[in-house]
């Protein structure tokens, strides 16, 4: 979402991409990409928690 004070939402749309890309791993029975992709999207987001502003209005 687009505001004047910048741009929200962001990490939920990656997970969305990140969720269907994990899906498409697992329905070509590439498990080893799935498991990577979700290692990866899990220390992403938990790595950039840290980074975050909590002071949206």
């Amino acid at each position: 979402m687009k505001n004047n004070s910048g741009v929200n939402g962001t990490a939920s749309a990656a997970g969305i991409w990140l969720t269907g890309a994990i899906g498409l791993s697992v329905a070509y029975a590439r498990y080893e990409i799935a498991i990577v992709l979700s290692a990866m999207g899990f220390l992403i987001f938990q790595i950039s928690s840290f980074f975050k502003h909590d002071d949206i209005c």
